[in-house]
């Protein structure tokens, strides 16, 4: 999976970039930030669900052709942050960040660290240490 983690204070949000399927590491090297029309999402969950939520959010795709059964994404835009998500018969939900908030397979451990003062970058640092899903290079995008 991944684990994404939004330093509210600091505005900042940070990703890993490993991907997997099953227990299996396919690459260490994915930029998870996707950007349509100038708006930014970074996503956890399966890469053809993450594409369909991003679709329906950027207008390009209706919710009901959307066969996803679950994806969650992290949306930036003009300094506001939102948590996205799509669940199978709940439809689409958002909910405005406004304080330290972390997605993925390795979030707890994320939280955690942030609870503890540590960045957004610091929070996927030590989730890697801790879930085998949590790895690779970490971008850090600053949400101004």
């Amino acid at each position: 999976m991944t684990t994404i983690a939004y330093n509210h204070k600091d505005k900042e949000i940070a990703v890993d970039s490993r991907t997997s399927r099953n227990s299996t590491i396919m690459s260490d090297k994915k930029n998870k930030i996707i950007t349509v029309d100038g708006v930014s999402y970074i996503g956890c969950g399966d890469v053809d669900d993450i594409e369909e939520l991003v679709g329906v959010l950027a207008g390009k795709l209706d919710v009901d052709s959307v066969k996803t059964n679950t994806a969650e994404v992290i949306w930036f835009n003009k300094g506001e942050v939102f948590r996205i998500a799509f669940n199978d018969g709940e439809g689409v939900w958002s909910q405005a960040s406004r304080i330290n908030d972390a997605i993925g397979s390795g979030s707890d451990w994320a939280m955690a660290a942030m609870d503890f003062g540590r960045s957004a970058k610091d929070a996927v640092k030590y989730a890697m240490t801790r879930d085998m899903y949590t790895g690779g290079k970490i971008r850090v995008i600053k949400v101004k």
